[in-house]
């Protein structure tokens, strides 16, 4: 297991109602144009990976890909057809100012895909992604706009970290599929064959 550092936006949940109904308003604006930034920025860099990648697609998570086909083989199975499931990807999440304490590696069921969008900075930025490739080696990537990253997080010690952290927000978007995500799936399917 890893630590999440104090100040970041893993783990938690930015649904959150406001007093005055008409903040509630405008937060859920704001959440519908980073969900749409999220979409059209991972399909993207998807799109653009698979020229390089062929079938990428089918192994970024092959258990979407295997759900994606029994929808369109037997109809309606209750899972979402949105553009990023049709492109391999089981959810994805918005992170604010994330960071990491410690290097970790997670048992995910699928690549670990990280995007840092289109945004506005105010000044340096100081974020970047660390895979720790042995005791003495620490391959650093600097966060910049228009990175995309696709990694076993499995297999490769990794951790995002800043440098300097600032009052600026900074953004990246993440997917990765754990074992509770893949077992709902499973379960999924087996009603569909029952």
């Amino acid at each position: 297991m890893y630590k999440v550092d104090d100040g970041s936006s893993v783990g938690k949940y930015a649904n959150k109602r406001h007093k005055v109904e008409e903040k509630s308003i405008i937060m859920n604006m704001y959440a519908t144009q980073l969900e749409k930034q999220l979409i059209d920025s991972m399909a993207t860099a998807l799109q653009h990976l698979s020229t390089i990648c062929y079938n990428v697609y089918n192994w970024i998570a092959p258990v979407v890909d295997v759900a994606y086909n029994l929808q369109i083989d037997n109809g309606d199975i209750n899972i979402k057809n949105s553009v990023l499931f049709q492109l391999g990807v089981p959810q994805a999440q918005i992170c604010v100012n994330a960071t990491t304490a410690e290097f970790h590696t997670e048992y995910d069921q699928s690549l670990t895909y990280i995007c840092v969008p289109k945004q506005k900075m105010e000044g340096k930025n100081w974020y970047e992604f660390l895979f720790k490739i042995n005791s003495s080696t620490v391959l650093s990537l600097p966060m910049s706009i228009g990175l995309n990253i696709l990694f076993s997080a499995t297999f490769l010690t990794h951790r995002q970290h800043c440098n300097n952290r600032n009052k600026h927000i900074f953004l990246n978007f993440a997917s990765f599929s754990n074992k509770k995500l893949l077992r709902h799936m499973i379960k999924s399917f087996e009603r569909v064959q029952n």
